[in-house]
């Protein structure tokens, strides 16, 4: 329903994104109505995001938005010709995302976890985008078009809330990390579709 790995859904649940019930077994059990809640919120609310609004992601969201579809319209022919269920699948991964480099933002060093987070995601766009049947050139460009907004946020308000060199090289730092473990899991996720596809000719 999601379009989502197991992988990603149970960290949903772990981080609290998506309620789950635990079986006396200890698997995850999820209702239907939270999936179809989940994808209701992100499709509503003001910032399209699955948790509540947080200044760096509303800001990068409007950013992103401006770009498809303001004055100064970004053509990439490989989005225009995705279908509405691809698309809904890349913006869940993009609210969440936000949501973590938010988060990681109030930290003075990532954890381990939303890092692998981060990971993950970045492996989630990079199947997605893939199977689509974007080249390794297109899948890049997919990236720098979602990174741009993203770091051009983080700049501005750090800017805007402090100005402690300290404190904005430290929210620079973060940014730039996440931004390697999306760029390295979206060509990850591309090497081995490639290599499985070659499997099986």
């Amino acid at each position: 329903m999601l379009g989502v790995n197991e992988t990603t859904l149970r960290m949903w649940a772990d981080n609290g994104v998506i309620r789950a019930f635990r079986t006396p077994g200890g698997h995850r059990r999820f209702l239907r109505e939270d999936l179809l809640a989940a994808m209701q919120r992100a499709a509503e609310s003001p910032s399209g995001r699955v948790m509540p609004s947080q200044t760096i992601t509303s800001v990068t969201t409007r950013r992103i938005r401006r770009l498809l579809h303001g004055d100064r319209l970004v053509s990439f022919p490989w989005y225009e010709e995705m279908d509405e269920a691809t698309r809904g699948r890349l913006r869940l991964f993009g609210r969440r995302l936000l949501d973590v480099t938010e988060s990681l933002m109030e930290r003075k060093r990532p954890s381990a976890q939303a890092l692998d987070e981060v990971r993950v995601i970045g492996e989630e766009y990079g199947e997605a985008l893939t199977q689509r049947g974007l080249s390794l050139r297109e899948l890049m460009e997919a990236f720098v078009f979602f990174r741009t907004p993203l770091t051009e946020s983080v700049r501005s308000m750090a800017r805007r809330g402090s100005s402690d060199a300290d404190t904005l090289a430290q929210a620079w730092h973060h940014v730039e990390t996440i931004a390697d473990v999306i760029m390295i899991a979206m060509v990850d996720a591309y090497e081995r579709s490639r290599n499985g596809n070659k499997a099986g000719a």
